[in-house]
């Protein structure tokens, strides 16, 4: 059976106006940061290609913006493999005692007010795909390395969104319980 939205739901959700519910779109001025390795040609490129899509979404790029934010960024960090990852590696044919993992977190935000209300993240581990992707000749170290480096295609490749709703804070229509039997 479905149920109706009672009148009063009603009433309240067509109260909202849309700049409650507008964080970001057509008209809206967004500012974009980079905290990457990338050199500056290197940011310049995702720079233009996120600027011309966002222009053809009505959507205007200013370095003084500060009230929407576009965030790029990039975090390389190191662990030793662990017992577990060695003995797998080992299947390769490499016996070797110690490796040091590379991760490469990569996440672009959109933050609003310096909160974020839209993000896209991958976290890349080198040793995830080692077995699959390792080149012939190439060490487990020279895989990791090539799987984990900074990669500025990867963020001109991301689709940016061309508008984020939100609800307006402290205002709530209703709730829904989801479990294994369903909706509520």
């Amino acid at each position: 059976a479905v149920e109706v939205p009672s009148q009063k739901s009603m009433d309240f959700v067509d109260a909202i106006t849309t700049d409650e519910v507008a964080a970001f779109g057509p008209g809206s001025i967004v500012s974009l940061l980079f905290e990457t390795p990338f050199d500056e040609k290197q940011v310049d490129a995702i720079r233009s290609k996120w600027t011309q899509f966002l222009a053809v979404n009505q959507i205007q790029v200013s370095r003084e913006a500060q009230r929407l934010q576009f965030k790029c960024r990039t975090e390389i960090s190191s662990r030793k493999a662990t017992a577990e990852e060695l003995r797998r590696l080992s299947l390769l044919g490499d016996a070797s005692k110690s490796i040091n993992v590379k991760s490469n977190e990569r996440s672009v935000e959109l933050l609003e007010d310096g909160r974020p209300i839209w993000s896209y993240q991958a976290n890349i581990e080198g040793i995830d795909y080692v077995g699959f992707l390792r080149r012939r000749g190439e060490s487990i170290e020279q895989t990791i390395a090539r799987m984990t480096d900074p990669d500025p295609a990867y963020f001109e490749s991301i689709q940016l969104p061309k508008s984020v709703t939100r609800f307006p804070p402290g205002k709530q229509a209703g709730s829904t319980t989801v479990s294994l039997r369903g909706a509520k």
